[in-house]
């Protein structure tokens, strides 16, 4: 039927139990097509359309009735179609799908192009949030990158959090935090360090030095910006040595400028460098370990004064131990 409604002779279009083959369907080929389920149909129309070896293939949503077998093998075969010089233009709710099959993507929201390019420009963090309103993590295993999803949306942050961390110390934290409704941001972080891949994964805005490298002056400062714009900041378990004591030295700055800043008691006991010595006296507040201060942050809930400017609250904000530091845009640090 795929070569006759086109006009065209059968014998010329290939072979059709071959492409029911192809599709992994050739069982069906003596059973009507009003006995098949809705999956199986749908495989059926599309060996139809390979079957009039047209040059482009338009697909609308091609997978939704397909079991996940059906569906790898759609589109592996889709993959080798192209590579052999089919065009294929597919509409596509299913972002994992479409980040491991197709080579350029195209987002559209309220009817405007909202990215459009290869899947690692678009399916961005922060591209993802901002149409779909969902927080989306990216993670990457065995040379794939696959990406899941938490549904709060944007509009219920509660105030934004500053974590000094590194080593693996503030993955947890920064998850935690994210999916609890807080703006997060990091730092300083080394490129390649396990804390840097999970903020990046989710979209945070990082002060970021070079890998294997002490914190510098660039990195240090903008360090400090992110602190100054929490509402509060908090130190993780995080070893201490020479090479990141600036960060000890800039969440100090931050308490003494009246951002309150929580630690987790472990920054005391992995201190090769002297530098949580003034966490204390610059009236940090310390916790036992991750779950106790996430327990405290729970109660408390928004880190923002409901009802009362930033201005008017900041002063009766830092007595309750929170801050009202304004909340703007903070620029990534890219390693070199």
């Amino acid at each position: 039927m795929g070569s006759y409604c086109r006009g065209k002779d059968a014998a010329s279009c290939g072979d059709p139990d071959l492409t029911l083959a192809r599709l992994g369907i050739g069982e069906l080929a003596g059973r009507r097509f009003t006995e098949l389920s809705g999956g199986e149909k749908q495989l059926v129309v599309l060996a139809q359309a390979l079957m009039q070896q047209a040059q482009l293939l338009l697909l609308d949503e091609p997978a939704s009735a397909l079991d996940v077998s059906h569906q790898l093998r759609l589109f592996d075969l889709l993959k080798q179609l192209n590579n052999d010089g089919l065009t294929v233009l597919c509409i596509l709710h299913d972002l994992n799908l479409a980040i491991h099959y197709f080579d350029k993507l195209l987002v559209l929201s309220d009817g405007e192009v909202a990215a459009f390019g290869p899947p690692g420009e678009v399916l961005r963090p922060e591209i993802i949030e901002a149409v779909y309103g969902v927080r989306a993590y990216l993670h990457r295993h065995a040379g794939r990158t696959y990406l899941t999803f938490s549904p709060r949306p944007r509009g219920d942050r509660l105030g934004r959090v500053h974590l000094v961390c590194g080593g693996g110390t503030g993955s947890g934290l920064m998850r935690e935090l994210v999916d609890a409704g807080y703006d997060v941001s990091a730092g300083v972080l080394n490129a390649l360090d396990s804390d840097e891949e999970t903020g990046r994964e989710l979209g945070l805005p990082m002060a970021v030095e070079a890998p294997f490298s002490p914190v510098g002056e660039e990195a240090d400062a903008e360090n400090r910006e992110l602190m100054r714009r929490a509402d509060l900041v908090i130190v993780a378990a995080v070893p201490v040595s020479h090479g990141n004591a600036r960060n000890i030295a800039a969440a100090v700055e931050a308490a003494a400028a009246g951002t309150p800043v929580w630690a987790a008691e472990g920054v005391r006991s992995d201190d090769f460098a002297g530098a949580t010595a003034q966490l204390g006296p610059a009236g940090v507040r310390f916790f036992a370990d991750d779950v106790a201060l996430l327990g405290e942050l729970r109660e408390r809930g928004s880190l923002r004064p409901a009802g009362r400017s930033r201005e008017a609250g900041a002063d009766a904000a830092r007595q309750a131990g929170v801050d009202a530091a304004p909340e703007t845009a903070s620029r990534e640090k890219r390693p070199k």
